[in-house]
Order: structure tokens, then sequence, then C-alpha cells
């Protein structure tokens, strides 16, 4: 690498003038002359240094995405692709690094108390926003106090309610005390979840309701434009606070069609890309070719888990709602494992839960095996001895229409008659949110650093991102997730963890189907970039600066 050879050049002149110094001992004159001649060795050097900086600038870093922003608003937008854009352009207190560790960012270092209530946070100074404001402590203040604010737009803080106060030490100096310990409360505000935002980062509608999409933040680049379904784009922020990226401009492209994705990579339009079509990937992996570009895979890892949700809506009379027997009737007419295969070629596995297999917090829980037999049973015992019809909801990321026909066609063979409804991202997340027109959908998410503040969001009664389980809830999953919490210990959590996967797969509360790791391509020219164990892009830096290295 270009920086590389530039402190092997360094060093070099360094044990020159070393030597230099020990011959020339004795006389005065030729030593002075060799300090300056050093001094001008120096110089010029240092300007050679620059000049190859500025060489290795990239103009342009193209990447294609399977999804697109449903929102700038960070109040209300999810979804892993969604992160990956917005986090160019802000910081947490605390960042994660490659193994999702957490790590200072905003937040230089932090003092944690033995109770585990108080986290006092020292911030690092210089810290410029994007507007030309100075971060400070009342900027951390002021955007935790926003997330906690019931009128605002931001509705899920499962990982932020728990703050009783903030409290502003100083201009460098924040005060946090918890109203309980809460074990995954780093990672929760981690980088690319929870940013530390300015009063310009906010806008407010016409009804008085606060919002965070004015995308300005402290990250490597700034906002330049969205246009939905097309390309989100961003600006390298020269003042930024860790160093200054060497990538101008980067372009995230919307593009859903997986061999789209990989044509555009193929012809060069393409820098980088995630989920290449899994056939293509399999290929590869059994045979490299010598290309303009490569695929990857990174076992362990996560891009997506899939799985197939109940409709239980207390507005609503769902007829999956209250009846068990017909979601174990449905639960047993499944094939988990040949839907896996078929949809992902075999690239993905079959997993009962929400993380990958050799992951800290996957689960040791089986799915139930397919009987079609036991399946007729409790679809007698349901009430339905003829079968009935379902909708389903679903949507053409992610293989999840594919995976939709399969199961159509697998609970067809105990009566069970599927209408298939397939629908652009936009119009899904809408659907799955209202959580009213269907009585099954198919549905993904990416990992999370800590199970906490996922389970949190997304199962715990009362979460308005309860959603996601179709409002499925527990009181027993709730007392869980409450102990899991507050523990530190981490084998007592797997065992908290591992007693909610047992009660939902009793329940037949949700279908978990597979775990797809991540995969990508990118033009072999370019080094430096790696993807973290959700996918995330993580550059050579250890605070993200977007540096990449090119070997034409």
């Amino acid at each position: 690498m270009k920086k590389t050879m530039i402190w092997i050049i360094a060093v070099i002149i360094v044990l020159s003038l070393s030597f230099l110094g020990i011959s020339c001992k004795e006389e005065a004159p030729a030593e002075e002359e060799a300090d300056e001649e050093a001094v001008e060795e120096e110089a010029v050097e240092e300007e050679a240094a620059e000049e190859e900086a500025a060489a290795a600038d990239i103009e342009e870093f193209t990447i294609a995405l399977t999804a697109d922003n449903d929102t700038l608003d960070w109040f209300a937008s999810g979804g892993v692709e969604a992160l990956k854009m917005k986090q160019m352009v802000h910081n947490g207190l605390v960042g994660l690094d490659l193994d999702f560790n957490v790590v200072p960012s905003l937040a230089k270092d932090w003092d944690v108390s033995d109770d585990g209530l108080v986290y006092t946070f020292y911030l690092e100074e210089g810290v410029m926003f994007h507007n030309g404001e100075e971060l400070k402590a009342d900027h951390v203040k002021l955007t935790f106090e926003a997330w906690l604010d019931p009128d605002n737009a931001y509705k899920y803080n499962g990982d932020f309610n728990m703050i009783d106060t903030v409290e502003v030490i100083d201009d460098y100096t924040v005060k946090v005390t918890l109203s309980k310990p809460y074990a995954p409360f780093l990672a929760g505000i981690a980088s690319g979840v929870k940013p530390i935002l300015c009063e310009d980062s906010f806008t407010t509608d016409a009804d008085g309701t606060l919002r965070a999409d004015g995308m300005i933040g402290t990250g490597p680049y700034k906002f330049v434009e969205w246009v939905p379904e097309e390309r989100f784009v961003v600006e390298r922020f020269d003042d930024y606070w860790a160093g200054k990226p060497n990538i101008k401009r980067i372009v995230f492209q919307h593009i859903t069609d997986d061999t789209t994705r990989l044509a555009g990579l193929e012809a060069g339009d393409l820098d980088f890309i995630v989920s290449p079509p899994q056939a293509d990937v399999l290929a590869w992996l059994e045979n490299p070719r010598d290309e303009s570009y490569e695929i990857g895979k990174l076992d362990g890892t996560q891009a997506w888990c899939v799985a197939m949700v109940f409709n239980f809506n207390p507005d609503f009379d769902f007829p999956t709602k209250d009846n068990l027997a017909l979601r174990k009737a449905i639960q047993y007419a499944l094939d988990v494992e040949a839907i896996t295969q078929t949809v992902t070629k075999g690239l993905a596995s079959a997993d009962h839960g929400k993380w990958p297999a050799g992951n800290v917090w996957a689960s040791n829980v089986d799915n139930v095996e397919r009987d079609l037999d036991k399946a007729r049973e409790y679809l007698v015992e349901a009430g339905y001895p003829d079968g009935l019809d379902l909708v389903m909801c679903s949507t053409n990321i992610i293989n999840m229409d594919k995976a939709s026909e399969i199961i159509q066609a697998q609970l067809g063979e105990i009566g069970i008659n599927v209408e298939v409804q397939v629908n652009e991202l936009a119009k899904f997340f809408d659907r799955e949110n209202r959580v009213d027109d269907w009585d099954i959908k198919m549905s993904g998410h990416s990992i999370s650093v800590d199970p906490g503040p996922l389970w949190n969001l997304v199962t715990r009664t009362g979460s308005p991102a309860n959603w996601w389980m179709g409002y499925y809830n527990s009181p027993e999953i709730d007392a869980l997730m409450d102990e899991a919490e507050v523990s530190t210990d981490v084998a007592e959590r797997q065992e908290l963890y591992t007693e909610i996967y047992e009660i939902i797969k009793e329940e037949a509360g949700v279908i978990w189907i597979w775990n797809e790791p991540v995969t990508y391509g990118i033009q072999t020219k370019y080094q430096g970039l790696e993807l973290n164990t959700r996918g995330d892009l993580v550059f050579e830096n250890t605070h993200g600066i977007p540096w990449l290295t090119v070997s034409e």
C-alpha cells in the first residue's frame, strides 16, 4: 500500500540520519551540513507524501444495496441497508469494530459506576458538525432527551427508556444515569444506531412532531441528496475529526435484483455490491476466477434472518391469533430445510433464531421436523378439517417472494390456500407496520450487537416495534428479557434467551426459516474495505474513515 511505502521510506531516512550522526561525530561542520541535508531531505519526503496522498484520492465509489431508505428520519427509519448509508453522515458516542466490540468514537473514554447505573462519557475535543458547530456535551443531552421525548416521531426507544437523567458536567463531559442496570446499554447507543445530533439535525412537522431528518452529523461524509428508490449520495467532509477520507464521493444505488447488481459489477459500473446471486457466489467459491472483480462470503455473519410471522393484532380477529392448533398445523406443514436449500441454493442455513450458528447468541433450539400427518391432526383440532384461506404479505427483496411461493405450495398440501401478495418495499413496510390486512407475512432483519436491544424492540409487550412479530408477545418472555438485561454473565444470558426461543417454538409464535451470511462483490483493484458481522462497511481505520488503496 502507498501509505506503507511512505512509512518505509521515512524509517530508511531516520536510519540513514543515525548513521550520519555516528560517522561525523568529530567534525562539527560536516555534522551541521548533514543536518541541513537531512532537513531538506525530510521536507522533500513530506512534500512527496502529501502529493502521493492527494493522488490516492478516489473521486467516486459506487455501492449497490438491495434496499433503500424508507425515510431520512432517524426517529422513524429502520433496516440494515438504511444504516449502511446514513451512518456515513453520523457518529455515536461509541462505535463498533469489525468483531462488534464496543470502541470509542465521539466519546474517547467513559466510566461506569460499580452499580451499573451511571455512565460518564469524556468527549473528543474539536469535533465539528457539518454546519460548523463544535460538538459539546450539550449536544449529547439534546440528542438523548430528543430520543426519549414521547411527543417526537421516535417510538422505538426500548434501548433508551431506562435513561433517568442526562447531566452536562462541562463542555466535554456528560453523565448519564439509568433507572436500572442495563447490560447492553453501550451496544444500544453505538454508531449506526443512535447518532449524536445538533439543532440543525432536527425538523418539525406542521403538527409539531419532531423529526431527526436534517442529516447534519459529525461523520466523515456530508449528505448531498436522496432520490428514493434510486440513489443516496454523500461527499467527503474535509474537517472530519478523525482524519480526512480519501474517497471524495460515495454513491449508494438501490438495485433490488441480484442479477442486475452483479451485471453492474462485471461491467465496471459498480465498485461494490451486496448479496450477489446465490448460484454465482457458490460457483465462485468452488472455482475462483481471475476477473476484474471478486465475490466473497463471510462465514459466521448474518446479512438477513428471514422468518414467517403470524398476525396477533389484538384489534382484529385473524384466524391464527388465538388458535395455537392452527399455528402448529402450519408449523408442522413447513419444510424449513427445503425452503432454505431451494431459495438460497444451499448458501444459507435453516436456523431457529435471530442469530447465525457460531455466533455467541445463536439459538441451540432446532426447528420442528416436517410431519404432514401431525399437521393435518392439528388442522382438525383447530376447527378447519377442510382447510382455510389465508393472505400472505411479502416483498421482492432477499428472496422473500420466492420463499412465499414455496410456503404457498407446502401449505396447500394440507388444504390451506395461501394468497401471496408481493409488494414493493415501501408498500410492504407500510403493510407490515399496520398489521391489519394479512394473516401471515414474510419478514427479515439483520443481526444486532447484543440481543437485548433487538428483543426489547420487537418482542416486548407494548413496544411500538412489536409489529415486527405481528404483535406476538408474552408476559413470560418479558420476564425472561428483564432478567437477561440486568445480568452481566454471558452464560446466564445465553440460557435465558434460549428459554425465550423454546417458548416461541412451543407457541409457534414465529417460524424462523433461514440465516443468510454476508456475501459481496468488489472490484479487485480496491483494498481496505471489510465487512463486520452484519455487513456494515468497515474501512481501514479505527474510526471508520473511508480509506481505500487502488492497484491498477
